[in-house]
Order: C-alpha cells, then structure tokens, then sequence
C-alpha cells in the first residue's frame, strides 16, 4: 500500500503491521461504522467511514451497526494508512473524510467539535 505524503514526513506506525493481517482486513470489511481512536486518549474519536446506507431513513429502524474502533497513533502515519485502507477494501467512496483530516481532528478535538 503506498501512501503519498504531502505534509512533512510522519513515522511509520504500528498500523502499517496490523494491515496487513487478513483477519484485521475482514473485520474493516464487515464494519459498518469504523472510528479512528487516539492512542493518547481513546475518548478522542474520529468517525473515518459510515456505511451510506445507515444514513438512509428506511434503514433507520431497531438494526444494529457492526462498529470497529480502530487504534490510531496520530503521530505516525496510521491515520493514513486507515484511510487508505478502508478506500481500498469498501471502495473508492469509503473514506468519508480525507485521512490527513483525521489527523487533524484527532490532535484539535476542540476544532472538530466546534465545526460540528
């Protein structure tokens, strides 16, 4: 998987091993909702992808989502490789934020949630 950086270099992450594991592939196929969570501080979540047809309102009933929360070093390049990831394994639309925003949001909370 190669990752493009255009902001400066960031260390590679322990991400990057988890990856590569199918097991770990599956589980990031069989999620509905997957949440980016800082290492440092796990209440700080970041949703990275929400299957679209959550958002449909015939949808919205008593089903459960399948949610994986994935551990993310936000001083590595993990952010990305979840974006990444996820583009590659339930397609191009996945992601629904850019990855490097996941970073972004994951170091400034208090801006995500005064955007939100």
């Amino acid at each position: 998987m190669s990752i493009g950086h255009e902001l400066p270099f960031l260390p590679r992450g322990l991400l990057r091993v988890r990856a590569a594991n199918p097991e770990f592939q599956q589980l990031i196929r069989n999620a509905e909702i997957i949440l980016a969570a800082d290492v440092r501080n796990p209440r700080n979540t970041w949703v990275v992808f929400l299957d679209p047809r959550l958002q449909n309102d015939d949808c919205q009933n008593e089903r459960t989502a399948e949610i994986l929360t994935v551990p993310v070093d936000y001083e590595t390049d993990d952010a990305e490789v979840l974006g990444e990831l996820c583009k590659m394994l339930k397609g191009p639309a996945a992601s629904i934020d850019d990855p490097r925003s996941i970073s972004t949001g994951l170091r400034n909370p208090e801006s995500v949630l005064a955007s939100k």
